[in-house]
């Protein structure tokens, strides 16, 4: 434990960028509730950098992946909670020296066949973020190819500008329906604007509540004829 402090204040005394070698535990910019954390079973279990929940894709571990890795008996909200409480900033520094060593390590012939797009290409797909519907629509059982067909939809199926933007809404869960609304306290309640019966999610809205299916039956039945 002493000498997991001395390399602990090493680090921190150190006014290096975060990398994945930056210690988790007692880190002044990683707090659960305003206080520095530490986590016992997790430090035993070899959980002491940022590297130790890292994936190969750098991203971070889920909660079944660090169950898995580490044999840890933990809960949900413990897992994520630590994960949320390490800053933006230290997620983007890892990705940018990640970015920075790769092309350290390319060939120097290589650089004259890179373009700009294929440049520009590289580093956002290192810094690019999965939207976090993606975890949702991978657990009902869609593909990584239809996954992407899905996020197409937006600038596939129309040429409207207004149309494009809700779909595009709609497939990364940011539509303004009532329930999130109310949640944040600018509507007198959850109710489906429709049918008033039941709560509106982003499923009530589009399929279930009973006015829109009457409707979408009686545009597929008049499109038909």
């Amino acid at each position: 434990m002493l000498q997991y402090w001395f390399e602990f204040k090493d680090v921190q005394n150190d006014k290096t960028p975060c990398t994945k070698k930056t210690i988790i535990w007692n880190n002044q910019d990683i707090k659960i509730d305003n206080k520095m954390v530490f986590f016992r079973t997790w430090f035993d279990k070899g959980v002491h950098t940022l590297k130790d929940l890292l994936n190969s894709n750098l991203g971070f571990l889920t909660y079944e992946g660090v169950k898995l890795r580490y044999q840890l008996r933990t809960n949900f909200l413990t897992c994520y909670g630590l994960i949320n409480a390490i800053p933006q900033e230290y997620k983007k520094a890892i990705k940018r020296t990640s970015i920075q060593q790769e092309h350290l390590t390319q060939p120097w012939e290589n650089l004259k066949v890179l373009t700009t797009k294929a440049t520009h290409k590289s580093y956002m797909k290192h810094l690019f973020e999965e939207p976090t519907t993606k975890l949702r629509i991978t657990a009902n059982g869609l593909t990584p190819d239809q996954i992407s067909k899905c996020f197409n939809l937006a600038s596939s199926i129309t040429a409207e500008t207004k149309l494009t933007m809700f779909q595009y809404k709609t497939v990364h869960d940011k539509v303004f329906i009532k329930s999130r609304l109310f949640k944040a306290k600018l509507a007198s309640s959850d109710l489906c604007y429709s049918c008033l019966k039941t709560k509106q999610d982003l499923k009530n809205m589009l399929v279930s509540c009973p006015v829109v299916s009457e409707f979408g039956k009686s545009f597929y039945n008049g499109m038909k004829l």
